[in-house]
């Protein structure tokens, strides 16, 4: 119904400026100063079906510019100091996955969510991960911090301490499948995804490029 989405959409955003309040208690005072020295592009957006990062920048407080996907084979991306987010899509054009390949390779990164996995990084970055051909049901999984001394799950870790961390699985999610496990990094696992689904990776980084 509409009440219940509303009610939702509600519980997400509240849940958002928690997570930042969180996020920016933990920050240094250098890490503030270069979060509020960011330029208007330094963060790009791709809009997707479902995932809406552009909700969690706002309440962080991050200044950013939305591309469409189309727009991205042409658009004057700055590999030297920018970061493209990749929302989840039901389609994504293959040429503009090699693209975002080469700003990568040129020095950029990336950030995609969930179904990113099939039509982005399967795509343009297939020899180090790619969908393993499962998907999983609308379920939550406990998660386990794997690498701790990564900054990326620093924030993560002090309300790791007090809870028992879950994930929420959306349905039909992607499982991961690990194919250069010499590049790839696991941030955030998941014994529990690995048993129902043969993949523990829930959080994963690798370098590519330059």
């Amino acid at each position: 119904s509409t009440q219940h989405h509303n009610a939702c959409q509600s519980d997400m955003a509240d849940a958002y400026e928690l997570g930042s309040a969180m996020a920016r208690e933990h920050l240094s005072t250098e890490d503030k100063k270069l979060l509020d020295g960011i330029g208007d592009d330094t963060v790009i957006v791709v809009p997707g079906t479902y995932d809406h990062i552009h909700q969690v920048l706002k309440s962080l407080k991050i200044p950013f510019k939305i591309v469409e996907q189309t727009e991205l084979l042409t658009y004057p991306l700055r590999p030297e100091d920018q970061t493209v987010y990749v929302n989840c899509a039901n389609s994504f054009p293959p040429d503009v996955a090699h693209r975002l390949r080469q700003f990568v390779n040129d020095g950029g990164q990336i950030i995609t969510t969930d179904w990113a996995l099939k039509n982005v990084l399967e795509v343009a970055f297939g020899e180090f991960v790619r969908h393993n051909g499962s998907m999983t049901g609308d379920e939550v999984v406990g998660i386990q911090v794997n690498d701790p001394t990564n900054p990326i799950v620093a924030g993560f870790l002090p309300a790791a301490q007090h809870v028992d961390p879950q994930w929420w699985l959306e349905s039909s999610s992607y499982p991961i499948e690990i194919v250069d496990a010499q590049s790839v990094r696991v941030l955030i696992k998941s014994d529990e995804l690995n048993k129902k689904y043969n993949s523990h990776a829930v959080l994963i980084t690798f370098d590519c490029g330059k």
